[in-house]
């Protein structure tokens, strides 16, 4: 896997006064603050560990356990 679309959101408890009436999908939301240019983001150039599956937990519990390790 080369691309993958993920991210975390902070929203303001205003932000939610830009959707529709009545709406219930966060996408609806987004969709409003970025019509007014009220959204910003940030561009992720680490890679990104994901536990999915049994092998992609694998992969993320030796990542992280080798920061655990002191170096050497």
């Amino acid at each position: 896997m080369k691309w993958i679309d993920y991210g975390l959101g902070a929203l303001l408890p205003r932000a939610f006064d830009v959707a529709p009436p009545g709406v219930s999908d966060l996408a609806d939301v987004y969709r409003a603050l970025a019509q007014r240019r009220l959204l910003a983001g940030y561009v992720a150039t680490e890679r990104f560990y994901e536990i999915g599956t049994i092998p992609a937990l694998r992969e993320t519990e030796a990542f992280l356990a080798a920061l655990d390790r002191p170096p050497g």
